[in-house]
């Protein structure tokens, strides 16, 4: 992965890893793919590393973790901002510590109260401001043990 890369851009089919000290010319996304209206599609960019679970059914009243990552190319994370009511409110979790060069690994622990299906989503939000145009999400089923 270059410094500065997308961190979802990278982790698939990698067959080697090559080490140098050399600044490399040619790379293309250094700054993310750009939208029409002068935004990112990409940047920052979220995922959950437990989003196969998609339908997961959790326990009322017992505590679920959930876990992923936030990159934004060549700007810090701030926050994290995560949505239990499909996007409608947002609770951000301010980030600190960060660096342009490293992932934010986050985990974010929910105890349900209600029984129902709720989709999570998950985005980020850079030093610029600049906010996830396509959150991470997982759908999960809240039912009685």
């Amino acid at each position: 992965m270059l410094e500065g890369g997308s961190a979802s851009v990278f982790i698939k089919q990698l067959s080697d890893i090559i080490v140098t000290d050399e600044p490399e010319e040619n790379y293309y996304m250094y700054l993310g793919w750009a939208t029409e209206d002068g935004g990112y599609y990409n940047k920052p960019c979220v995922g959950m590393f437990n989003s196969e679970s998609e339908g997961e059914v959790i326990s009322l009243g017992k505590s679920y973790t959930f876990s992923g990552y936030a990159d934004a190319f060549e700007q810090k994370i701030t926050a994290i901002e995560v949505s239990l009511d499909n996007g409608t409110t947002w609770t951000s979790y301010p980030v600190t510590g960060t660096t342009e060069s490293k992932w934010v690994i986050w985990n974010y622990t929910i105890t349900p109260t209600e029984v129902g299906a709720y989709v999570i989503q998950v985005r980020g939000v850079t030093e610029d401001g600049l906010v996830s145009r396509t959150p991470a999400q997982m759908m999960i089923n809240v039912a009685l043990s």
